[in-house]
């Protein structure tokens, strides 16, 4: 998926703010190339992640009756993640 818009010149600026901070040169992989992407298509340097979601997906698709896999429904129960506890933040 490819944004519109995207700002070069925005997305150059946050990569030289990146390259300033003491670590290693791209070491946040990346990491650092989503923000700059997303600074770019914010059309800002000051990159805000104010609004965020965690989305969880897990199923077994019936394929267990097409004989793709050996494990059943309960076994996908038990491998899963516990879903993170709701928190609030407080400004």
């Amino acid at each position: 998926m490819r944004a519109k818009n995207q700002d070069r010149a925005v997305y150059e600026e946050v990569r030289e703010n990146w390259d300033r901070i003491a670590k290693p040169l791209n070491g946040l992989g990346r990491f650092e190339e989503m923000v700059c992407r997303i600074g770019a298509i914010q059309g800002t340097a000051d990159v805000r992640i104010d609004r965020r979601a965690v989305l969880l997906l897990c199923a077994d698709n019936g394929i267990v009756e097409e004989g793709v896999t050996q494990t059943g429904q309960e076994v996908t129960r038990a491998v899963r993640p516990a879903p993170p506890a709701p928190t609030t933040r407080t400004s």
